[in-house]
């Protein structure tokens, strides 16, 4: 299954398991009001929303792999920019949470870093510089 076909079922309201994402396949749609969603969560920006899925399944390398692809983009407001920097940073360091392998964790940890510093040294007078 392509990327943009899981962004559609999931803002679809359908949940992708873990297994059935990392293989490619549907295997288990499950509708987003089985597993809690309310109405306040679909009032939310889609895009925060799928942001928001990825890292409730512990899918971060979805989270990664779309983040990196709109970090790329040439047309990105700088507003955009921070978001996905943001996302991006914080997906590695929960990913670095969950790893058992300290190397693994730390170098989850330093490209984390090297994100937001990245981020940071490009727009410094951006809101969020300190």
């Amino acid at each position: 299954m392509s990327f943009k076909a899981c962004l559609l079922l999931l803002l679809a309201g359908a949940v992708l398991t873990p297994r059935s994402a990392a293989a490619g396949v549907v295997a288990a749609l499950v509708p987003a009001a089985a597993v809690g969603a309310t109405p306040a969560d679909e009032a939310k920006d889609p895009e925060q929303a799928y942001l928001d899925a990825l890292k409730d399944r512990k899918l971060f390398r979805l989270l990664e792999a779309y983040c990196t692809r709109q970090l790329a983009r040439a047309d990105l407001r700088e507003s955009e920019r921070a978001r996905y920097t943001v996302e991006l940073a914080n997906g590695l360091a929960e990913q670095a949470q969950q790893e058992r392998d300290a190397t693994q964790r730390a170098r989850l940890w330093e490209r984390a870093s090297a994100i937001v510093h990245a981020f940071l040294d490009a727009h410094p007078e951006h809101a969020q510089a300190p």
